[in-house]
């Protein structure tokens, strides 16, 4: 009961959040391109700011709701829950947010990948976008992602684009690693749990499989099992695989196997029944009955092998990626840390949630 509780509570906050989505809006006569902060000097308007509050109100309603029980209530966002005030830390988050995006728009508008960071030049291209697919659309041709973009989908489809075409630039054009700071990092990875430069082993099995819409005449569930251990005696009897086929043609089926040789989960409940059978079988051994949801199966090991670390001189390439990705957020991060920020009162004062 508590779990459905639970499950309701937050139906109903996604709920109530998503009406919140459009209520972001300032309760003076300020216009959208209002300029409301200088981040660096650059002018921010009051309509990215809506933008990032509507995005961060269903977590600061989360934050809320978890550490304080608070509930929607019509002063919700201007109550004070242990001095702490909801339209506070949405603004606060939207703020910090808001200071990453427009640094990583100068550093490529520097770079020559954009022109224009002004809120003005985001609605243009929005509408731009939109407009295309509405006439793409009417020819019956192919369009990938939504129908229209609402303002806050396009702005992470537009970030995307800029910061993959960004990195790009920077592969091309900053200092490069040496291969002692590929090593470096080669070696730090290497002492990460489950790093990407781990290469799982395999698992050749052989699989005799009955699937429940194959059990013949008035079978039950429950009896495919029983049939399917007694095809495992037969096999650990000695009985050869063509016998057994022969025997149930139409019912039983054979196929080879890879399956990675992976450590099995801990949890026994979100496991793979198949992994975790298959990783605890010697060669040659047969595994007990496995049910899934289309039938019963039995797999046999037929070969193993252990998994292994990707050589150095294979992940050269991924490892050189990693190293110039982490270098453009590190200068990044030092530009944010550092930006200047100067806020116009009356306009950041007048954004309400309601």
């Amino acid at each position: 009961m508590k779990s459905n509780r639970l499950c309701f509570t937050w139906i109903l906050l996604l709920i109530v959040t998503s009406i919140l989505l459009t209520g972001c809006r300032k309760e003076s006569s300020y216009e959208a391109d209002t300029t409301v902060m200088r981040i660096n000097g650059e002018d921010v308007a009051l309509g990215e700011l809506e933008l990032q509050l509507q995005d961060s109100a269903a977590d600061v309603m989360r934050y809320f709701h978890e550490k304080y029980s608070a509930q929607d209530s019509k002063h919700f966002w201007t109550d004070s829950y242990q001095n702490e005030i909801p339209i506070e830390v949405a603004k606060r988050k939207a703020v910090e947010k808001l200071t990453r995006i427009k640094v990583e728009q100068m550093v490529a508008k520097e770079k020559g990948i954009i022109s224009d960071t002004s809120f003005s030049s985001f609605q243009a291209k929005l509408k731009s976008e939109n407009q295309r697919r509405t006439e793409a659309l009417s020819k019956g041709q192919v369009v990938y992602g939504p129908k229209e973009f609402r303002a806050i989908e396009y702005l992470s489809y537009d970030r995307s684009k800029m910061m993959e075409q960004l990195f790009a630039w920077y592969r091309r054009n900053e200092s490069q690693p040496n291969r002692e700071a590929l090593q470096g990092l080669y070696n730090k990875m290497q002492q990460q749990e489950n790093h990407i430069l781990e290469k799982p082993g395999q698992i050749h099995v052989q699989m005799y499989r009955i699937d429940w819409e194959a059990k013949p005449g008035a079978m039950t569930q429950d009896q495919v099992v029983q049939f399917a251990n007694t095809i495992r005696s037969e096999l650990t009897s000695g009985r050869s695989s063509e016998t057994i086929l022969q025997n149930n043609k139409g019912l039983v089926t054979m196929s080879d196997r890879y399956i990675p040789n992976v450590k099995p989960s801990n949890d026994l409940e979100r496991q793979d029944p198949l992994l975790q059978q298959a990783s605890m079988l010697r060669v040659g051994e047969l595994s007990d009955v496995i049910t899934d949801d289309q039938g019963v199966m039995l797999i046999r090991c037929l070969n193993k092998t252990d998994g292994g670390v990707v050589s150095f001189d294979e992940a050269r390439e991924v490892l050189h990626s990693m190293y110039m990705e982490e270098s453009l957020n590190s200068m990044i991060e030092d530009k944010v840390l550092h930006a200047s920020l100067e806020v116009m009162e009356d306009v950041y004062s007048s954004v309400k949630m309601r």
